[in-house]
């Protein structure tokens, strides 16, 4: 199935499935078919983690720990738990958008409305991060949009 999924061209691999187990084995066939694509996989409990990430998962999403989070956030922190829950559903979505000549050389704070992180060389900056400083070539911009589940834009 997976060949017929045409999973040996360079893509992303997101794994969903309803047992930690099988999600193990789908991500080490993929990584094997695919040693190039972003792979992102769902675990139900934390435990699993470390074996999928050494199965070739480059993201892991732990869905316990993430429901367990949201809620422990909504009962201390209704507003920001709304807003958590909004960017989980459909009202609310992050974009990743590369830094453009204008940001460039700016401070990270200074980078526009919306903009929550910055990505560097694989790393994820909050702006508040002493290490982000200003913006620099190459880095690119996580940022809330409003209407949709987010995604990424080159």
């Amino acid at each position: 199935m997976l060949d017929t999924a045409r999973i040996g061209q360079p893509a992303c691999l997101v794994v969903a499935v309803g047992r930690d187990d099988t999600a193990v084995l789908i991500t080490l066939t993929g990584r094997q078919l695919n040693a190039a694509m972003t792979i992102v996989a769902a675990v139900k409990e934390a435990e699993n983690e470390p074996l999928l990430r050494q199965s070739g998962a480059d993201q892991v999403v732990v869905s316990a720990d993430t429901a367990g989070r949201m809620l422990a956030l909504s009962t201390i922190e209704p507003a920001a738990g709304a807003v958590l829950t909004r960017l989980a559903g459909r009202n609310l979505g992050l974009i990743e958008w590369p830094a453009g000549p204008a940001e460039i050389g700016r401070p990270a704070t200074d980078s526009g409305a919306g903009t929550i992180a910055v990505v560097r060389d694989s790393s994820v900056l909050a702006l508040d991060d002493p290490r982000t400083g200003q913006i620099e070539p190459g880095d690119r911009l996580v940022r809330v949009s409003a209407g949709g589940a987010g995604g990424t834009r080159r």
